[in-house]
């Protein structure tokens, strides 16, 4: 289980049971990543059991079900108004700009992506099978190569941050 996944668990846990948060937190680097959420709550190997975690299970369960389905967005944006959400319109694959956004269950929400510019410098080449490849400016001559086809190309795409 990824740290973050673990740490969110642990927070979950706290607000309802300081003492099962505490004890998972001093076990959390025993487990490794390949542990999955429900993995770490059914400690058999534990000193409490099986019986306690399932419990605990059971109760965060319950408190999920009463969860917003953007709660982690709603705090995130509640405590940085200079986030920009966007919503998936209706109907198509496209996300648009909210001002204000309601955060209704049945709508899709998200943080807008930072996008930055980047420049990609690449070159054609021909292999002695006459197979064309390319080769970015930051790469050394390959074994393989035979001739070139053209000049270098300067490209400048779109990259989220």
């Amino acid at each position: 289980m990824s740290k973050p996944k673990l740490e969110k668990l642990i927070q979950e846990i706290a607000m309802f049971d300081m003492d099962a948060a505490y004890k998972l937190h001093k076990r959390k680097d025993k487990y490794n990543d390949n542990t999955g959420l429900q993995g770490v709550m059914v400690w058999e190997e534990t000193i409490e059991q099986h019986e306690y975690w399932s419990d605990i299970n059971k109760q965060l369960a319950a408190r999920r079900k009463n969860y917003h389905p953007h709660r982690d967005l709603m705090i995130e944006y509640a405590n940085d108004k200079t986030i920009e959400i966007e919503f998936l319109a209706d109907r198509k694959d496209e996300w648009k700009n909210i001002e204000n956004p309601s955060f209704l269950d049945n709508e899709k929400y998200r943080k807008k992506p930072k996008v930055t510019k980047k420049v990609i410098e690449y070159r054609l080449y021909l292999d002695p099978e006459n197979e064309i490849h390319m080769m970015d400016g930051k790469s050394s001559l390959p074994g393989h190569f035979k001739q070139w086809l053209g000049d270098w190309q300067k490209v400048e795409i779109e990259v989220k941050v």
